[in-house]
């Protein structure tokens, strides 16, 4: 059991580790954010000011299951949809700290930059986080949130 929890902390510092060098100057954006915006009802660039646990972890299992995150944007731009800048929007988002397919959502940090998505036809009823570098009316970012609903 103890090598079990060694593991999973060595594995979730190394997904940490990778989502901050994420965060370093893009040498080359993708189109998915274009393609993404045109299919969108609603899309905004947005920082997390609170971010706050539905549960606490207790276990093994917890981190394997992930666990809810209830966050809240402050939308820097917007481009589609009513929300506008400067305003606060709220989401719980299930996320997990144990990724191994597409629609993983690694747990949010305030001060994380994002740019969120609600697809006019989502691809999956679960939320679908992407790193990539993307660039959209001069604005710049290297993750994507989206959200069958906001």
């Amino acid at each position: 059991m103890r090598w079990l929890i060694l593991f999973v902390t060595g594995l979730l510092a190394a997904q940490v580790c990778s989502a901050e060098t994420a965060t370093s100057v893009c040498e080359s954006t993708t189109d998915l954010a274009e393609t993404q915006i045109l299919g969108s009802k609603i899309a905004f660039h947005a920082i997390l000011t609170e971010v706050a646990h539905d549960a606490a972890i207790q276990s093994v299992n917890d981190l394997l299951a992930g666990f809810d995150q209830k966050i809240t944007f402050r939308v820097l731009h917007s481009w589609k949809g009513s929300i506008q800048p400067d305003a606060l929007v709220h989401a719980t988002v299930h996320v997990t700290t144990v990724c191994g397919g597409y629609s993983c959502v690694l747990p949010f940090k305030v001060d994380n930059t994002v740019l969120v998505i609600s697809p006019a036809t989502p691809p999956s009823p679960a939320p679908m986080f992407i790193v990539g570098c993307w660039v959209h009316e001069g604005i710049a970012g290297n993750s994507i949130l989206i959200l069958p609903s906001i």
